[in-house]
């Protein structure tokens, strides 16, 4: 697929190229089985191959900064980044579908996905260069969350609890009414 984020970006076993992707096949395989056993509604390899690619290219799109480098560079790029955020996302699109029609194409979860994200965004990043530029705050989220993630099960664990939780907070307090100014 020529839309799909991670096109060109995939390493494929036993395929030399020059220079090297930064995405290991089996990463990318990691992340379609995260979606491929999640509650969401997908039967068909076409509708899960969309569902990836239009969530990931949201990714991209929220993230540009880390996406498509080396995994030794963005911490999104990482296996243990990739199949985090495939968890996170799986979790808030099947969320978002059981509140509406049920419709997986529906416009309204991307959008409230695309939302979720850029709240998101506010508390997290995936490179070295971004944190150096943030807040004390991020700066600290970077060094005890993301920057010593590895792909190991507990590391994943550990990195999907984290951003569920600040999407959680994030998208609640979205959804409180601001206090008027008199």
């Amino acid at each position: 697929m020529n839309d799909s984020p991670f096109y060109s970006l995939a390493q494929h076993p036993g395929v030399k190229q020059s220079p090297r992707p930064p995405v290991a096949y089996n990463s990318l395989f990691q992340v379609v089985r995260v979606f491929e056993e999640s509650a969401l509604p997908i039967e068909e390899a076409d509708i899960l191959a969309h569902t990836v690619a239009k969530s990931y290219n949201l990714v991209k799109k929220i993230w540009p900064e880390a996406w498509g480098k080396d995994p030794s560079h963005s911490k999104l790029m990482h296996g243990g980044g990739l199949r985090a955020m495939a968890s996170v996302l799986a979790s808030k699109i099947a969320a978002t579908v059981s509140e509406g029609n049920g419709d997986i194409n529906d416009p309204t979860i991307w959008q409230r996905l695309d939302e979720s994200l850029e709240r998101l965004k506010t508390r997290v990043v995936w490179t070295d260069s971004e944190a150096a530029q943030a807040s004390t705050t991020i700066k600290k989220i970077w060094r005890e969350e993301i920057s010593d993630t590895q792909s190991t099960s507990q590391g994943i664990r550990a990195l999907i609890k984290f951003l569920k939780k600040q999407m959680l907070s994030l998208d609640v307090a979205a959804k409180k009414p601001t206090k008027a100014i008199s």
